[in-house]
């Protein structure tokens, strides 16, 4: 039985393979993998990622939930690889490079709404992630932050509305 919380415990077993490349090691009772050389996982991760599938960050039940089947790290299978190669070309390196010059123009636009006086803080940082979302993900620009008004704002706030409800009914200590 694991006595040490998760993240202390994963930095005592990453020190004791020391200088090795990688090692084996048993969580509960299913073996794991760690690998530290950092060309070894590069190869796991990038040339080799169609063999090294199911990496269960979930349990299967609770992967297979509707709730999480959009996201990589919960996907098993070929819905795994299947999504693996469709984000692989957003994350290629002319891709990365042009994000820096996408999130400029609303961190300028965010300094414009910042007078000397009170900002509301969380609705400027929200705007922003949504305008570089918008500008990254589906190359449009919502200019949410140039306008007081914006149909992707009701929306999203209408979406995150239900699911604080939702949250509150079901786990009130996380609400």
């Amino acid at each position: 039985m694991q006595t040490k919380p998760m993240i202390p415990f994963h930095s005592y077993v990453y020190d004791q393979f020391r200088d090795r490349k990688f090692g084996i090691y048993y969580y509960c009772a299913s073996p794991m993998l760690l690998i530290k050389d950092p060309d070894l996982i590069r190869q796991v991760l990038v040339k080799d990622f169609d063999h090294f599938q199911d990496f269960g960050f979930l349990p299967k039940e609770l992967a297979q939930m509707p709730i999480n089947e959009l996201g990589l790290s919960n996907s098993v299978g070929e819905q795994w690889r299947s999504l693996r190669t469709s984000i692989t070309p957003a994350f290629s390196l002319k891709n990365i490079k042009n994000i820096g010059t996408k999130i400029i123009a609303p961190a300028f636009d965010a300094m414009d709404k910042c007078p000397d006086g009170e900002v509301d803080i969380d609705k400027l940082t929200g705007h922003y992630a949504i305008d570089c979302i918008g500008r990254i993900a589906f190359s449009r620009d919502f200019q949410i932050l140039k306008s007081n008004w914006n149909e992707i704002v009701t929306k999203g706030n209408k979406f995150f509305s239900v699911w604080r409800c939702f949250l509150a009914m079901s786990m009130p200590k996380f609400a």
